[in-house]
């Protein structure tokens, strides 16, 4: 097992930077505006995320759960395909089917999330609690 110690900061940054971004957020009130909620008026899969975020590092678990309950109830399925694609990274391993699998429920759970939350099931927008 060859460890590329070289790729490391890939992961690592993409969790910093979700962290610095929700904070920089909450604090300057100026974050992105969802193309999908501007252009199309619906809200994407991750409408919500910033604020579910920012509810988990101050452990508001109900108010995060009504921010996004997709993301929410998948995060820690997320944390670990993130870690089995940074060890795919970091060790040079061959992706399994299985991860490729999963990403595909994932990707398809998703989506009908999406639509469900902008046709059937209104309650699943992010909240404004």
């Amino acid at each position: 097992m060859i460890i590329n110690l070289k790729r490391i900061w890939i992961p690592i940054a993409a969790y910093i930077s979700i962290i610095a971004y929700t904070l920089v957020n909450r604090f300057t009130g100026k974050g992105m505006v969802c193309p999908f909620r501007r252009f199309f008026n619906i809200y994407c899969i991750s409408c919500g995320a910033t604020r579910m975020t920012d509810s988990l590092l101050h452990f508001e678990i109900y108010r995060a759960f009504r921010f996004n309950p997709f993301i929410f109830v998948t995060l820690p399925f997320i944390l670990f395909m993130t870690l089995v694609a940074s060890e795919v990274i970091i060790i040079k391993k061959e992706h399994h089917k299985k991860y490729y699998v999963c990403l595909a429920v994932f990707s398809a759970g998703a989506i009908a999330f999406m639509v469900l939350r902008n046709t059937l099931f209104p309650w699943l927008a992010p909240a404004e609690i």
